[in-house]
């Protein structure tokens, strides 16, 4: 298999793009929750955030999949961050709020974005071996 291969998806989009793409509705779902605490999001948009985050975390998830590497230690991620996110939403919207969960959402946001990380350096390890 070669490298330019082993970028790609199944729908040709270069792994780098979707990790951006990952990356970047982590800060806009973190931002919304920020904004969230000052009445500035809903419920319901920092619904679709989650659902934005969670779509772009399940096209990385496949792509890893589809090139070889074991993702089942991600598998339990959007439904961790689901349940501490129903938690939080059902406070009144304030720091406070959002405080009692940060640390949680922190931990699982920071887990997923190091094993990405961890994932890739595998990936080019396997690349580097064939």
């Amino acid at each position: 298999m070669s490298p330019s291969h082993t970028s790609k998806s199944v729908n040709n989009v270069p792994l780098a793009t979707n990790i951006a793409n990952l990356i970047n509705s982590t800060k806009v779902f973190l931002k919304a929750l920020t904004r969230w605490t000052k009445k500035l999001e809903t419920q319901k948009s920092i619904s679709n955030h989650y659902v934005n985050l969670g779509n772009d975390f399940q096209t990385v998830v496949k792509q890893f999949t589809s090139l070889g590497i074991d993702m089942s230690n991600m598998r339990n991620v959007s439904k961790e961050l689901r349940f501490i996110l129903e938690k939080a939403l059902k406070e009144e919207p304030s720091n406070e709020s959002l405080d009692k969960y940060w640390p949680a959402i922190k931990e699982i946001i920071e887990n997923l974005l190091n094993t990405i990380k961890l994932k890739r350096i595998e990936l080019k390890k396997l690349v580097q071996e064939k």
